[in-house]
């Protein structure tokens, strides 16, 4: 069963993460992962763990986005949610994966637009032989 309204943890840019609601319906989670943009995004979900996935903007060079933070080798742009994953769906975050997500991104991290342009071409073209 899908959730109507799912616990997670929000961390913008240059700024501390803290907890909010969001409502689990595609064009809300399009628009919550666009907030700060005048084009709005795209929703897309990155798997941090058994139990935890991350829903990020996949549009955010288009939509000129804010560096946010690095996971592994990705670099997030714009507003990101920390929510919890069952069975493919989003579900609220457990308390114990709140507090560990928590004091991991507790730190914001900088980066120039050129680091934002660099990581999403990056990704884009990951796997094509220029050459």
């Amino acid at each position: 069963m899908t959730e109507k309204y799912i616990h997670a943890m929000m961390v913008w840019p240059g700024e501390h993460p803290c907890m909010t609601y969001l409502l689990n319906d595609r064009r809300f989670l399009d628009f919550a992962v666009g907030l700060g943009s005048d084009f709005g995004g795209e929703a897309a979900v990155m798997k941090l763990s058994d139990t935890a996935a991350i829903l990020y903007n996949n549009e955010a060079l288009i939509c000129d986005l804010r560096g946010n933070r690095k996971i592994g080798s990705k670099l997030l742009a714009g507003v990101f949610y920390v929510g919890g994953i069952e069975d493919g769906n989003l579900v609220d975050l457990p308390f114990r994966e709140m507090e560990l997500y928590h004091e991991h991104f507790w730190e914001p991290e900088c980066y120039t637009e050129a680091d934002v342009r660099a990581a999403y071409r990056a990704e884009l073209f990951k796997g094509i032989d220029l050459a």
